[in-house]
Protein backbone atom coordinates (compact mmCIF):
# COMPACT_ATOMS: atom_id res chain seq x y z
CA UNK A 1 0.00 0.00 0.00
CA UNK A 2 2.94 2.30 0.59
CA UNK A 3 3.77 2.02 -3.10
CA UNK A 4 0.25 3.06 -4.09
CA UNK A 5 0.55 6.15 -1.92
CA UNK A 6 3.99 6.83 -3.42
CA UNK A 7 2.50 6.46 -6.91
CA UNK A 8 -0.20 9.03 -6.18
CA UNK A 9 2.40 11.34 -4.61
CA UNK A 10 4.55 11.04 -7.73
CA UNK A 11 1.55 11.75 -9.95
CA UNK A 12 0.65 14.80 -7.89
CA UNK A 13 4.24 16.06 -7.89
CA UNK A 14 5.30 15.40 -11.48
CA UNK A 15 2.18 15.14 -13.67
CA UNK A 16 -0.28 17.62 -12.17
CA UNK A 17 1.67 19.64 -9.61
CA UNK A 18 -0.80 22.51 -9.14
CA UNK A 19 -4.09 20.66 -9.55
CA UNK A 20 -6.42 20.91 -6.55
CA UNK A 21 -8.34 17.78 -7.53
CA UNK A 22 -5.13 15.73 -7.57
CA UNK A 23 -4.13 17.14 -4.19
CA UNK A 24 -7.56 16.22 -2.83
CA UNK A 25 -7.24 12.68 -4.20
CA UNK A 26 -3.80 12.35 -2.63
CA UNK A 27 -5.15 13.51 0.73
CA UNK A 28 -7.95 10.91 0.55
CA UNK A 29 -5.56 8.12 -0.40
CA UNK A 30 -3.25 8.99 2.49
CA UNK A 31 -6.23 8.87 4.90
CA UNK A 32 -7.39 5.52 3.49
CA UNK A 33 -3.87 4.17 3.78
CA UNK A 34 -3.66 5.26 7.42
CA UNK A 35 -6.98 3.54 8.16
CA UNK A 36 -5.90 0.40 6.32
CA UNK A 37 -2.55 0.34 8.10
CA UNK A 38 -4.22 0.67 11.51
CA UNK A 39 -6.68 -2.13 10.75
CA UNK A 40 -3.94 -4.34 9.30
CA UNK A 41 -1.65 -3.82 12.29
CA UNK A 42 -4.51 -4.53 14.70
CA UNK A 43 -4.94 -7.97 13.19
CA UNK A 44 -2.34 -10.15 14.80
CA UNK A 45 -3.09 -13.36 12.90
CA UNK A 46 -2.90 -13.90 9.19
CA UNK A 47 -5.27 -16.21 7.43
CA UNK A 48 -5.30 -17.61 3.92
CA UNK A 49 -7.42 -14.80 2.47
CA UNK A 50 -5.08 -12.20 3.94
CA UNK A 51 -2.08 -13.92 2.39
CA UNK A 52 -3.83 -14.08 -0.99
CA UNK A 53 -4.67 -10.39 -0.75
CA UNK A 54 -1.10 -9.45 0.10
CA UNK A 55 0.31 -11.55 -2.76
CA UNK A 56 -2.11 -9.94 -5.21
CA UNK A 57 -1.22 -6.50 -3.89
CA UNK A 58 2.50 -7.21 -4.34
CA UNK A 59 1.86 -8.41 -7.89
CA UNK A 60 -0.10 -5.27 -8.76
CA UNK A 61 2.47 -2.91 -7.27
CA UNK A 62 5.58 -4.62 -8.65
CA UNK A 63 6.09 -2.14 -11.53
CA UNK A 64 5.28 1.08 -9.72
CA UNK A 65 8.91 2.22 -9.63
CA UNK A 66 8.93 2.24 -13.42
CA UNK A 67 5.71 4.27 -13.41
CA UNK A 68 7.21 6.83 -11.03
CA UNK A 69 10.24 7.10 -13.31
CA UNK A 70 7.88 7.72 -16.22
CA UNK A 71 6.18 10.50 -14.24
CA UNK A 72 9.56 12.12 -13.56
CA UNK A 73 10.54 11.86 -17.23
CA UNK A 74 7.22 13.39 -18.23
CA UNK A 75 7.79 16.27 -15.85
CA UNK A 76 11.30 16.94 -17.22
CA UNK A 77 10.10 16.70 -20.82
CA UNK A 78 7.22 19.05 -20.13
CA UNK A 79 9.59 21.58 -18.56
CA UNK A 80 11.86 21.36 -21.61
CA UNK A 81 8.88 21.83 -23.93
CA UNK A 82 7.76 24.89 -22.00
CA UNK A 83 11.31 26.26 -22.20
CA UNK A 84 11.47 25.75 -25.97
CA UNK A 85 8.10 27.33 -26.65
CA UNK A 86 8.47 30.18 -24.16
CA UNK A 87 9.74 32.41 -26.99
CA UNK A 88 6.59 31.93 -29.03
CA UNK A 89 4.12 33.90 -26.97
CA UNK A 90 1.34 35.86 -28.61
CA UNK A 91 2.70 39.16 -27.29
CA UNK A 92 5.96 38.75 -29.17
CA UNK A 93 4.35 37.95 -32.52
CA UNK A 94 3.57 41.18 -34.32
CA UNK A 95 1.63 41.70 -37.52
CA UNK A 96 4.73 42.69 -39.53
CA UNK A 97 6.39 39.39 -38.72
CA UNK A 98 3.25 37.48 -39.71
CA UNK A 99 2.94 39.38 -42.99
CA UNK A 100 6.58 38.68 -43.87
CA UNK A 101 6.17 35.03 -42.91
CA UNK A 102 3.04 34.63 -45.06
CA UNK A 103 4.77 36.24 -48.04
CA UNK A 104 7.84 34.04 -47.72
CA UNK A 105 5.70 30.94 -47.27
CA UNK A 106 3.64 31.72 -50.37
CA UNK A 107 6.80 32.36 -52.38
CA UNK A 108 8.32 29.09 -51.20
CA UNK A 109 5.17 27.11 -51.98
CA UNK A 110 4.76 28.69 -55.40
CA UNK A 111 8.33 27.68 -56.27
CA UNK A 112 8.06 24.12 -55.02
CA UNK A 113 4.55 22.99 -55.91
CA UNK A 114 4.13 21.65 -59.41
CA UNK A 115 0.62 21.42 -60.83
CA UNK A 116 0.10 18.90 -63.60
CA UNK A 117 -2.68 19.15 -66.14
CA UNK A 118 -4.96 16.19 -66.56
CA UNK A 119 -6.34 15.62 -70.02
Amino acid sequence: MEKLVALQEGYAEFVEPNDSSTAYDLKNIVKKYANFKAAFDARSTTDESGEVFMSQLKEVTSNLDQTLATFETLSKTDAERKQVFSNFTAAEVNSEYLTDFKGELLQHLSNTIVVKENR
